[in-house]
C-alpha cells in the first residue's frame, strides 16, 4: 500500500514537470527520465540478489536508504516549469470526461499497463529461479533504456504506430511464454527483449500522446484519469491472471494467451494519429464540449 501510494504521487509529479517543457525538451527529458529508471532497474535486481544472501531485512533497509537519498536529491530541483493554477480536481475530471478524443485514446491505451507489468509477475510464477528472474529483469530494463534515444525525437513517440508496435511486442512476449519459451534461459532472454521493447515504446507513447491531447493546465487531470483507468484494469487483470495460474499449467497458458489477445485487440483499435485527432477536435469544439487550450 505504501509503495503504491508513493508511486501514485511520484510518477505523476515527475511527468507533470516534464509535460511543462517545450516539445523538443519534453521528448528528450522523458527519454532521460526513462533511461534513468531503467538503469536503476538493472542495478536494483543485481544488488537485491546479492543482498538476499544476507537476508531480506538488508534488502528492505538498503531500498529504504536509497529512497531517502533520492528524496534529498529532489531538494536540488529549485526551478520547476511554471504552472498556471486552475480549478480543483472535480473540475479537472469533468473537463477530461467531456473530451471524447482523449477518452478514446485512454480506452485504447488502458491495457498497456496490464500487458507490460504482468511480465514481471508471470515469469516468477512459472517456476523460474531467482537468478533467471534477475537476468530477465535486467535484459528487459536494458532493452527498454536502449529504445529511449529513438523515442527522444520530437513527434515520434506519439505516433499511433509506436503504440501499436509496443502492444504487439508485449503480445509476442506473452505468446512465447505460453509456448514454454520461459523454460530455458535463451527463450527467457528473448521474451525479456520483447517486453523491453514493449515497455520502452509504450511508456513514451502514452506520455507524449497525453501531453499532446491535454491542455497545458490540465495535464495532471488527463494523466490521472488515464492512469486510474489503467490501474483499475491492471488490478482486475492481475487478480484474474493469479487465479488462472492457481488452476495449474492449463490455466497459466490460458492466462498468457488472453494477455496476448488483449494486447492485440488494443493494437487493432489504435488507429488515429493524435495530431489528426487534435485538429478534428479543434474543428468541432461543440461536439466535444471542451474549450481547447493549445500548447
Amino acid at each position: 500500500m505504501l509503495l503504491g501510494a508513493g508511486g501514485a504521487l511520484f510518477h505523476p509529479a515527475a511527468q507533470s514537470l516534464l509535460a511543462g517543457l517545450a516539445e523538443r525538451r519534453r521528448a528528450r527529458g522523458y527519454a532521460a527520465y526513462m533511461m534513468t529508471l531503467q538503469i536503476a532497474a538493472v542495478l536494483g535486481p543485481a544488488l537485491g540478489l546479492a543482498l538476499l544472501n544476507v537476508g531480506y531485512w538488508l534488502v528492505a533497509l538498503t531500498a529504504a536508504a536509497l529512497w531517502i537519498g533520492a528524496a534529498f536529491l529532489f531538494a536540488l530541483l529549485w526551478h520547476a516549469p511554471p504552472v498556471r493554477v486552475v480549478d480543483g480536481v472535480v473540475s479537472g475530471v469533468r473537463t477530461v470526461l467531456r473530451d471524447r478524443v482523449f477518452l478514446g485514446f485512454a480506452v485504447v491505451s488502458t491495457p498497456a499497463m496490464l500487458v507490460t507489468d504482468q511480465a514481471s509477475v508471470v515469469v516468477p510464477l512459472g517456476g523460474v529461479d531467482a537468478g533467471a528472474v534477475t537476468v530477465f529483469a535486467c535484459v528487459l530494463a536494458m532493452v527498454s533504456a536502449a529504445v529511449q534515444p529513438w523515442c527522444a525525437v520530437p513527434g515520434r513517440a506519439d505516433r499511433p504506430g509506436v503504440l501499436r508496435a509496443g502492444l504487439l511486442f508485449a503480445a509476442g512476449g506473452h505468446l512465447l511464454l505460453a509456448g514454454g519459451a520461459g523454460g530455458e534461459l535463451t527463450g527467457l532472454v528473448l521474451v525479456a527483449a520483447l517486453h523491453g521493447l514493449a515497455d520502452g515504446l509504450l511508456q513514451p507513447a502514452v506520455f507524449q500522446t497525453i501531453a499532446r491531447l491535454a491542455p497545458p493546465a490540465r495535464f495532471g487531470a488527463y494523466l490521472g484519469v488515464q492512469t486510474s483507468l489503467s490501474g483499475l484494469f491492471a488490478f482486475a487483470g492481475g487478480i484474474a491472471v493469479g487465479w488462472s495460474f492457481d488452476r495449474g499449467p492449463g490455466g497459466a497458458t490460458a492466462a498468457l494467451v488472453v494477455l496476448a489477445l488483449t494486447a492485440c485487440a488494443a493494437a487493432a483499435c489504435a488507429r488515429s494519429h493524435p495530431a489528426q485527432a487534435i485538429d478534428a477536435r479543434d474543428a468541432a469544439p461543440a461536439a466535444s464540449g471542451v474549450k481547447q487550450e493549445r500548447p
